[in-house]
C-alpha cells in the first residue's frame, strides 16, 4: 500500500515526538501526544494545500494591511 504525502508527514512528526525533538511554535518541547497529533495534522493540512497550488495561510497581519491602498484612492 502506497502512503500519501499527508501520511508521510504525520508519521515524520510523530516520530520526532517519540524521539523527544518535536518543538511547538513557541520553541518548547512537546510533551503531550495530543499536542503532537495536532501539530502533525496541521502540518499535513498545509502540505495538502501547497500540493493543490493554494496558499498556506490567509494574508493577514500588519504587512498585509499596509500594502493595501485606502478605499478612496484609485
Amino acid at each position: 500500500m502506497k502512503k500519501t504525502k499527508r501520511q508521510k508527514k504525520i508519521g515524520k512528526v510523530m516520530r520526532e515526538f517519540k524521539e523527544g525533538v518535536l518543538k511547538s511554535g513557541s520553541g518548547s518541547k512537546v510533551k503531550s501526544p495530543k499536542q503532537a497529533m495536532a501539530i502533525a495534522l496541521s502540518e499535513a493540512e498545509s502540505t495538502r494545500k501547497m500540493a493543490d497550488g493554494g496558499a498556506v495561510c490567509r494574508p493577514t497581519g500588519q504587512g498585509y494591511r499596509l500594502s493595501r491602498k485606502p478605499e478612496g484612492m484609485a
